[in-house]
């Protein structure tokens, strides 16, 4: 029979088994949606130089099959630059029969979020890049947040002896939708566009690149709409860039809702990060914040094993 004394002295153990169990849930979610090396190149210049040749898309979830699901969006977003409070916002027409309507906390709450990586490293070596980029879609866009919370301000410039360094921070997007595999210009499916700061107030879109022809096809205006601004998010309170972006839908899933994707972009400290990899555009599930499944795939983990050892316990005592 089982005691009092037995029973209080086993759930302690199932509540140190819940917590490894949920910290294990974390992990598992983490490694989803974080790349698990870093690409080391020489030179910067080099490394651009290669991507316009080549498509340069790594699998950022884990192995190459894997495939990330972009949820469709329960409320829709403003493309303003900025997290836009809830009561401006409305639902979208999935969205006002999600479960998760009255559980969203923001404005990308119900987005999937990746995080990007360092490819090469800038100057000063010390500095430590922190971005984000979070998707989700409507019938008639993919909207993408890219959220660069180490960049408090636009540009800086660095003095290293007789030379002087002025960075400007930019962005850009390349979508394989055939799943070609390259990046040659005028390849078929293939759409690239790019995003750099001219001045601190002014953001240019196009071909970055300057007189290089960019990969792919250059994605014309008319398939995409953005904003910028300076401020807040839930990774933290200071003001620091944040891109939001809506791109054509309909266009990215012309051949296949799983495409391959990337997103590249330079830090104010000549960091080099990336994202990307295979990503089912038409997910067709509402998903809470990742913080939300962490503690539901934890929580769900601990309960199966505690009960497990509560009956293994029991029956051996009788």
């Amino acid at each position: 029979m089982l005691t009092r004394r037995d029973f209080v002295k086993h759930s302690v153990k199932c509540a140190i088994v819940g917590a490894l169990a949920a910290y294990a849930g974390y992990n598992i979610l983490s490694r989803v949606i974080e790349a698990p090396n870093t690409v080391n190149s020489p030179y910067v210049d080099e490394r651009i130089k290669r991507r316009l040749n080549e498509i340069y898309i790594k699998p950022a979830y884990g192995s190459p099959n894997d495939v990330l699901v972009v949820p469709p969006a329960v409320v829709k977003p403003v493309i303003d630059g900025k997290y836009t409070p809830l009561e401006n916002l409305e639902f979208t027409e999935i969205g006002k029969e999600s479960p998760w309507r009255n559980q969203v906390k923001n404005e990308w709450d119900d987005a999937v979020e990746a995080k990007y990586i360092v490819i090469n490293p800038g100057f000063p070596s010390e500095s430590k890049p922190e971005w984000y980029i979070r998707l989700k879609h409507d019938e008639k866009y993919l909207y993408v947040l890219v959220d660069a919370v180490s960049d408090k301000e636009i540009g800086k410039v660095y003095k290293e002896g007789n030379i002087t360094r002025d960075s400007r921070q930019w962005f850009d997007f390349l979508f394989d939708t055939m799943n070609m595999g390259k990046s040659d210009p005028g390849t078929p499916g293939v759409y690239w566009i790019g995003f750099e700061f001219m001045t601190k107030d002014y953001i240019k879109a196009g071909n970055i690149y300057g007189n290089v022809l960019p990969p792919g096809n250059l994605l014309p205006s008319k398939y995409y709409k953005y904003a910028w601004s300076l401020s807040s998010s839930p990774h933290s309170p200071e003001p620091h860039i944040n891109l939001e972006l809506a791109f054509d839908l309909p266009l990215l899933t012309k051949y296949n809702n799983i495409i391959t994707y990337s997103s590249m972009g330079g830090d104010i400290s000549f960091n080099l990060l990336e994202v990307g990899g295979k990503a089912d555009l038409l997910g067709t599930t509402p998903i809470p914040e990742f913080s939300k499944l962490q503690k539901t795939l934890g929580l769900g983990v601990s309960l199966a094993i505690c009960l497990i050892a509560l009956k293994k316990y029991i029956n051996k005592k009788d």
